[in-house]
């Protein structure tokens, strides 16, 4: 070391522990694996592998101490405490390394990144992704430039999940100082990247780009004229076949449709909440079908918030859709009638006979129209209550100590479920007043015109009155209920379409139709898939109405009998293949198969209600 006293200049040699760095300064030899034990030198000496200096200025090969639990004493130590066994972290240039047991981590580099497929969230108290993001900066420095005050990190580190959908974090630079945090895939966003961005749409858990908006109003106006073309065509026809048949084209269409509406009510609900198929290439075009004939037409085609981001459905609003919906299908026509009644009676000069005629009419349609508009609507309606229960609530511990926990809602990750305590309690309401009430009410309203027989009392009754329009055969399948068949008196035209397509005794068969619908949704809404409940569940459900109907063929045309058995085959290997991990070789193969049995049943309705 030389220093300046005037005009002369004086040396001497540096210490030990020591070495000249070229400037005429002596400085100590760095933390890592250097020491110095000579004087005079102009480097430092290294420590043999797996041992280091802790605080540095080692003058001695005895300073080199082993490296800490965790590291790799193969190699020399650099300029910190060793670095890290393979899967191995630490928070501590110059500590120890701890073993990466957490699923998503990759800790190739001395420090913890993110996996694709994997999320976590640094906004909770006692976390600080800045100092983090530092702190791997200083590690990934290996040369002894790096900043000593940014050595250690001795805040909290988040949790990791695996995403829903994998692909969607994508993480791409999660192994950078700036990428710590992770990144989702284009058009994703948020807790798991499970919502889209402004200017994507979400279809089956994909997050699709909006089209133009040109090119929406297109398809509105495309479906809007298919819609009243179907229409046209369901009136001619039925007009054509009332001419014709005793069975009007309208029934067979209503019959076949509820087929159609109970295996993709369910299917439906399943693709949203697990990944059944694989969604890659083509088949994410076919995607967008499975989720336009499961009545999700405001994310299929209208795409509100394509049109205008204030407009995206939020599980919140859907709920206030939900219950208001029925009260304003039942109130409208309510209200339609007594307009048509004080029109009648006051503005119109006809007899009393000839206005209850006409109000009986006018009664019984729009009779029809509620409870039908009802029925097609209550499993959407039946989802839209359950999705905001408490136990549709996902909890996630957050941090490692488990100090810290956060509940989302599952059908929206933006919603915590501490925010909509008073909605719980409204669902709940609603669950008594809709979900319970409408099938039971339909139940009791059947039960009066189909009512239940001994045997002995129906062959006696049906040598006096012939009071079914089908009568029962002797070769007829043993029903439900042993020992009681059913006759039915004349049913209101407002619940024909219910018991139409089935045989007498199975009047109650629809109502049993719809609790499965809503039992196999249910659980997958309020517990998620993952849960082995809902496994057991959906498939005993599936296996015990495939069984029964099997046994006891409700309908009364085989060409629906057999498209019911179909329907719930498909259900059931659906619910199967979700449940049951396939090996990735298999995936594409099984996902085109099942697209093609889903498909399958869409084209036997389609075409088979024409003919």
């Amino acid at each position: 070391m030389c220093q300046k006293f005037g005009s002369k200049e004086k040396c001497r040699p540096c210490a030990p522990g020591l070495f000249a760095d070229g400037n005429g300064m002596c400085r100590e030899c760095a933390r890592g694996g250097f020491y110095q034990d000579e004087i005079g030198s102009k480097n430092c000496k290294n420590c043999s592998n797996g041992n280091f200096v802790k605080d540095g200025g080692g003058f001695s090969a005895l300073d080199c101490t082993t490296c800490p639990d965790g590291t790799d004493h193969s190699r020399h130590a650099g300029f910190r405490a060793c670095f890290c066994k393979m899967n191995y972290s630490r928070i501590d240039r110059f500590g120890l390394c701890k073993l990466c047991l957490h699923e998503g981590l990759n800790c190739t580099n001395d420090f913890k990144s993110l996996l694709p497929g994997y999320y976590w969230n640094w906004s909770f108290t006692g976390m600080n992704v800045s100092l983090y993001s530092s702190f791997v900066t200083n590690l990934l420095t290996l040369n002894d430039s790096y900043n000593p005050s940014t050595t250690r990190y001795d805040l909290k580190i988040p949790r990791v999940f695996k995403c829903p959908r994998p692909k969607s974090c994508r993480n791409s630079y999660s192994y950078t100082p700036t990428g710590i945090n992770g990144n989702c895939l284009k058009g994703y966003r948020g807790w798991l990247c499970s919502k889209c961005q402004k200017t994507f749409y979400s279809v089956l858990n994909y997050c699709a780009p909006c089209q133009q908006k040109w090119w929406i109003i297109s398809e509105m106006i495309i479906t809007m004229s298919a819609f009243l073309l179907i229409t046209i065509l369901v009136i001619w026809k039925n007009t054509k076949t009332r001419q014709k048949d005793k069975r009007l084209f309208v029934d067979k269409l209503s019959s076949r449709m509820k087929i159609f509406l109970g295996f993709y009510q369910v299917v439906g609900d399943l693709y949203e909440s697990v990944n059944v198929v694989s969604w890659t290439g083509p088949l994410r075009y076919v995607g967008k079908l499975i989720s336009f004939v499961s009545l999700n037409l405001l994310k299929m085609i209208i795409r509100p918030q394509c049109l205008n981001s204030h407009l995206l459905l939020d599980p919140i609003i859907r709920f206030k859709i939900a219950v208001i919906f029925p009260i304003g299908i039942i109130v409208v026509p309510a209200n339609i009638y007594l307009i048509c009644k004080v029109y009648l009676q006051c503005c119109k000069k006809t007899t009393n006979a000839g206005t209850m005629v006409k109000l009986d009419k006018i009664k019984s349609k729009l009779l029809t129209y509620v409870v039908l508009i009802l029925f097609i609507t209550y499993q959407p309606t039946c989802d839209a209550i359950f999705e905001i229960y408490p136990g549709a609530c996902d909890t996630f511990v957050v941090d490692r100590e488990g100090n810290i926990t956060i509940s989302l809602l599952r059908a929206d990750y933006d919603v915590n479920c501490k925010s909509i305590a008073h909605y719980q309690t409204e669902a709940y309401i609603a669950t008594v007043l809709y979900v319970i009430a409408y099938p039971l009410i339909l139940l009791i309203l059947l039960r009066k015109y189909c009512r239940k027989l001994t045997e002995k009392k129906i062959i006696k009754e049906s040598n006096n009155d012939d009071c079914c329009s089908n009568s029962l055969s002797a070769n007829e399948i043993t029903p439900l209920f042993s020992g009681h068949q059913a006759t039915c008196r004349t049913i209101p035209s407002c619940l024909k379409f219910l018991t139409e397509n089935y045989k007498e005794q199975f009047w109650f068969w629809e109502i049993l139709e719809l609790g499965r619908k809503v039992g196999q949704t249910m659980l997958i809404t309020l517990l998620g898939w993952e849960d082995a409940l809902t496994k057991l569940f959906t498939i005993g459900t599936s296996v015990l109405f495939l069984s029964l109907h099997v046994k006891y063929s409700p309908m009364k045309i085989p060409f629906e009998q057999h498209l019911q058995l179909f329907s719930l085959i498909a259900i059931f290997l659906n619910i199967l293949v979700a449940a049951v991990p396939v090996a990735v070789q298999y995936q594409a193969t099984l996902s085109t198969l099942l697209i093609l049995l889903d498909v399958g049943i869409v084209l036997a309705v389609a075409g088979m209600s024409y003919l």
